[in-house]
């Protein structure tokens, strides 16, 4: 019986019974994913490989949605579903799902039909068939042709043919060439060249006694060359035909090129492997003379596989296949010792990759409440954590990194077992990242994509920003039985959001988030209102941001002259700056097609618009009819950066916010080119979970920009190059460290951009994704990233909003923001979130510096500010699998509360000694990581330092220029035999260069360390007289995690206050007050120490 799948499910819902649909869809291996609007898809689990089920004939079902026309209240649904006698599962389905139906009135007609009545729903559900699959697989693989060693020693190419040709999703590239590259540059390193007759499998540190090996040295014939060290690449491409592949000089990064070589290893020596490895590399590249062919890469110093591509001769979908638009490329995985992150953006509910799924890239306006679906950026690389071995020879936290750098579209299957790249386009260009920690994965990734751009001091504040438009839509198409007058549907939901319904070619139009059921018009007055509300409820406030409601007609680099007139704007502005406040708007992509509107008109005589069919591809988004700039047009550029130098002569905002830059085409969707398979690839990826077409609400693929780049092959891009175009353009325009926010993102985006997750929902599940969502951006190279606050979709709640601001005070970036059409949800309508608010905005603040410092640290290192338990505690598998929980540095942990009512939490505690930041003499002592219970209530998040950490802090205060006027505490938390490290960066936050050339900042580490009895904390200075003549000073040292009593300062002649005390764990606390150190001056304080007694111990207890 041949198999059948689903290709597309749409689920249209309006209601609020959705969860328990959601459930019931689990509960018979059916998915309900959220897509963009009212719209639910149903999809297959596990991905797309497998069956959902195996019929003869696929199950249709087809629901008509009636109503009538005087109540809205009562609606009818009939269910018809043509299916074969031998399946049950679907009528089981509904039979189950109209049980769980609280209040239905249920009547079942016949076994093919039944009607269900609610007060609550209104349901339309449809499948479609997919095409019977062939029983030709699509692709058969290749062999080896030849293998050339290159004589510098640094590369290998190898020339790959075609076993057989496969009709499948187009027709195959006959040959490849495959180079690699790895080792160190310098040529003084020798390489060993393997060539590996015995066909076993062994252990690598056992090849050079068991097999033959040649030994080269590096100017001989030898092997691949290392980009670096700890970085292996492999390219494989068209042998005959230029493909497309990013441009280098949008991403920077070494060529390769064909060395001199020596002769060519033809295959049909009896070779079985290619064997290449540096001397002073721990990554080894083995290419197998098979059929089919195939590749591994290995850790040298474990013999760990990382790496796999070695195919099952039984299954197709694990051979190399090579087409024009598709691209298939498959690796083994350790199944119970791999544990991935990354491959996004997706919203997950958990942080570590789960198995079964398919990770689609390509970017895409999905509201990101929506889970499993592709987003706005496109990151294709992953990390992976290795647990150990059973032998012993891998240590747990084993990680390594690999990077696929392909803009095209691609489906990423992850089976636990198993990941499979298939791709639309491009080339597969792989690079490998040796490790061993996460931290160095993080450090060499970030080495070739670019160093996250330094963040400007102000932007660790808090933000604040509004989204307040509405617009009009027609309703065009619709199918008879969705159409619902406004009023209806404001009353079925809180807000409306975009959708279109993709039907053959026909483009319908339904409700955008636009006809809303609350609408205020809203001017600079209510901007002002905002600040000083903050201000009155003494809750800090960094920077407002306005959404597209200050543009005049919603388009870019204008303002609305009745509500947002440029005197007051520029008054609102000045006071700001006044306050040590900052200012930022949003701009979008799409130019406003007007010829009264200068932008467009300079546009336009500047040819710098994306193109179809020769002229300026016509879109439509929020200011009607569009043209979207073309970022990779150098002219464009300089027409972005002009406007923006314009508008800021205007008004001199601080920040730039860049959105819709997937790129979203939101009201429209443009047909296909006929016959052509750019708009309509062989291979449909997962868009949006569903197969969308590829132009789904975008620019469709058959646009070309500029130097005839197909949009096909571009579109992951173009938020990267609005971004790179847009931080140039600021830096110029302010000579400032600049800060933009951008939406789409790609590989290297966070060398000019911080980033927002985008549209969440004001729900709890919302809040418990915002974590994985922080760290994989972390993991792709961009620290500054938070999630809207309160959420920015729906009406948040008091308590929802009061546990957000607890858990978002330690996002990196920290924004409230929320759609117009919600209840306000400003942090001082409610007291007692205006009361945590304070609290926790408090310690932030006060962290200030800290943060900063790890901003600094993500700059010149690439680690991530906000991190996971598994970077600082890597050994401790039990880490691997938290995503409730994340680490600021290295030692501070959040463990915020993610479910509503609960006065607790369950957090973990990996082994040590942990403070807690709000009460220090609230400790635990952990001998074995283990789950421990918190009190957490209502205004109350659980933040604690690890041992062995010494954290810089300052002063609470409204504004970070404020903050930074206040002296400084060193929070020194020693660890069992008394050490601790810690550092902060001081500089004047924003010059362009964060700790460059010059001597206009100063690095200051802390040491601390038991000496012959005494406690020593000592300081190290770069650049010392940048914070000297700031005159920063410290005027408290609180020492943590003693078990011995500090008697007295030693040899210092500093007059100070000595304050001890005991907690219940027996640690004692010192606090040293009432002195005056410059920062920027190196010092030295010794205390006297002497053994605690547990009599002391009883007397003292908490103070």
């Amino acid at each position: 019986m041949p198999t059948t799948r689903f290709q597309k499910i749409d689920f249209i819902a309006i209601g609020f019974e959705l969860g328990k649909f959601r459930t019931l869809l689990a509960k018979f291996n059916l998915l309900v994913q959220v897509g963009a609007g009212p719209r639910l898809w149903v999809t297959e689990v596990p991905p797309p490989a497998s069956p959902l089920l195996s019929l003869s004939e696929v199950p249709i079902i087809i629901t008509e949605v009636t109503r009538t026309h005087q109540s809205y209240e009562k609606r009818h649904i009939k269910l018809q579903s043509v299916l074969r006698q031998s399946s049950s599962v679907l009528p089981d389905f509904f039979e189950a799902y109209k049980a769980i139906i609280d209040g239905e009135a249920v009547r079942q007609r016949s076994s093919q039909s039944l009607q269900l009545e609610g007060n609550e729903w209104n349901i339309m559900v449809a499948f479609q068939k997919q095409a019977a699959s062939s029983k030709e697989p699509v692709g058969y693989g290749y062999v080896i042709r030849s293998v050339t060693l290159h004589s510098s020693g640094k590369s290998l190419t190898s020339y790959l043919r075609l076993i057989k040709n496969s009709s499948v999703l187009g027709p195959d590239v006959q040959i490849i060439k495959l180079d690699a590259r790895g080792g160190d540059q310098s040529d003084s390193v020798r390489y060993k060249a393997f060539i590996v007759i015995k066909t076993e499998p062994a252990v690598l540190h056992k090849w050079h006694r068991v097999y033959r090996s040649v030994l080269v040295d590096g100017n001989q014939n030898q092997t691949s060359r290392f980009e670096t060290k700890d970085r292996l690449r492999i390219r494989l491409t068209d042998a005959k035909h230029r493909r497309w592949e990013i441009p280098p000089e949008f991403l920077p990064r070494p060529t390769l090129s064909d060395p001199p070589s020596s002769p060519k290893i033809p295959s049909t020596k009896p070779c079985k492997k290619f064997l290449i490895t540096s001397l002073d590399s721990d990554l080894t590249l083995a290419l197998h003379n098979t059929t089919p062919f195939g590749f591994t890469v290995t850790r040298r110093s474990t013999g760990d596989i990382l790496f796999d591509t070695t195919p099952t001769t039984s299954d197709p979908a694990t051979f190399l296949v090579y087409k024009n638009q598709y691209l298939q490329l498959s690796s083994s995985l350790s199944p119970n010792r791999s544990s991935l992150y990354g491959l996004g953006e997706h919203t997950r509910k958990s942080f570590k990759l789960r198995a079964n799924q398919t990770l689609t890239l390509w970017n895409s306006d999905n509201l990101s409440y929506n889970v499993d679906v592709n987003l706005y950026g496109s990151h294709p690389f992953y990390m992976d954590v290795r647990s150990p071995d059973f032998q012993g020879k891998v240590p747990a936290g084993s990680s390594h990194g690999v990077l696929l750098l392909n803009s095209n579209g691609m489906d990423v299957v992850y089976t636990g077992d198993r990941i499979t790249y298939k791709v639309i386009g491009g080339v597969l260009d792989l690079y490998f990242f040796a490790g061993p920690s996460p931290e160095m994965v993080m450090e060499q990734y970030t080495e070739l994509i670019g160093r996250p751009a330094p963040m400007p001091y102000w932007s660790f504040g808090l933000h604040k920003s509004y989204r307040k438009y509405a617009r009009k839509v027609e309703y065009q198409n619709l199918l008879p039985a969705c159409i619902l007058s406004e009023v209806q549907l404001c009353n079925a939901f809180q807000y409306l959001f975009a959708l279109q319904i993709y039907k053959h070619v026909a483009l319908h139009y339904l409700v955008t988030g636009l006809h809303q059921c609350r609408y205020t018009t809203k001017n600079v007055h209510d901007l002002e209102d905002v600040v000083a509300s903050y201000a009155k409820n003494r809750i800090p406030l960094e920077a407002m941001w306005s959404d597209i409601d200050y543009m005049d007609a919603f388009k870019d680099f204008t303002l609305d002259p009745t509500n947002f007139p440029l005197e007051n704007m520029k008054k609102f502005v000045n006071k700001l700056h006044q306050n040590g406040q900052k200012y930022g708007i949003i701009l979008d992509p799409g130019i406003n097609v007007n010829k009264t509107y200068e932008t467009y008109i300079r546009g336009m005589k500047a040819d710098i618009f994306i193109k179809r069919d020769g002229i300026p591809y016509l879109g439509n988004v929020w200011p009607g009819l569009v043209y979207f700039t073309d970022f990779a047009n150098p002219s464009a550029r300089i027409f972005w950066g002009n406007e923006i130098q314009i508008f800021l002569d205007l008004l001199p905002v601080d920040g730039l916010w860049i959105d819709m830059n997937e790129i979203s085409n939101i009201f429209m969707t443009s047909p296909p080119t006929p016959n052509s398979t750019l708009d309509d690839p062989p291979y449909k990826i997962n868009n949006s979970g569903v197969q969308w077409p590829i132009n789904e609400k975008t620019v469709p693929a058959t646009a070309l920009h500029f130097g005839n780049i197909t949009e096909y092959d571009a579109h992951n891009l173009y938020g990267f190059l609005e971004a790179k175009a847009t931080n140039e353009d600021l830096i110029k325009a302010t000579r400032k460290r600049p800060f933009v926010l951008c939406r789409s993102t790609f590989v290297g985006s966070g060398k000019y951009v911080a980033h927002w997750t985008g549209d969440n929902a004001a729900t709890w599940d919302d809040l418990a994704y915002s974590i994985p969502s922080i760290l994989n951006f972390g993991i792709f190279g961009i620290p500054m990233v938070g999630a809207d606050i309160c959420g920015f979709a729906g009406n948040t709640t008091e308590e929802l909003c009061r546990r957000w601001i607890q858990l978002g005070a330690f996002y990196p970036f920290a924004r409230d923001h929320s759609d117009k059409n919600t209840t306000r949800q400003e942090l001082y309508e409610w007291d007692s979130v205006a009361a945590t608010a304070r609290k926790v905005l408090g310690l932030r603040y006060r962290l200030l510096p800290y943060f900063y410092t790890l901003m600094y640290e993500a700059h010149t290192k690439g680690i991530p500010i906000v991190r996971p338990l598994f970077f600082s505690f890597p050994q401790d598998t039990a880490t691997y699998d938290i995503s409730s929980q994340f680490l600021l540095g290295k030692g501070v942990m959040v463990s915020p509360v993610l479910r509503p009512g609960a006065t607790s939490v369950t957090a973990y505690f990996p082994s040590g000694n942990w403070f807690n930041l709000f009460c220090y003499s609230n400790s635990l002592s952990i001998k074995v990581g283990k789950y421990i219970k918190l009190d957490a209530p209502p205004d109350h998040i659980n933040v604690h330092v690890h041992e062995g950490n010494i954290v810089p802090m300052q002063g609470e205060a409204m504004t970070t220029r404020a903050a930074r006027k206040t002296p400084f505490e060193l929070v020194v938390v020693v660890d069992g035999s008394g050490s601790s490290y810690g550092e902060v960066f001081l500089d004047d936050g924003e010059e362009v260069e964060m700790g460059g050339e010059g001597q206009n900042w100063s690095l200051v580490r802390f040491y601390g360390g038991i000496v012959g009895g005494e406690l020593v904390v000592r300081s190290e200075v770069v650049n010392g007289a940048f914070a000297s003549n700031e005159k920063w000073v410290i005027e408290k040292v609180t020492i943590l995690g003693l078990k011995k009593k500090v008697i007295r300062m030693v040899g210092s002649k500093l007059n100070v206050n000595l304050g001890i005390s005991i907690d219940g764990n027996g640690f004692v606390r010192a606090e040293i007050l009432g002195f005056s150190l410059l920062i920027g001056e190196e010092f030295k304080l010794k205390l006297k120490l002497e053994r605690l007694n547990y009599r002391e111990v009883d007397l003292v207890g908490f103070k």
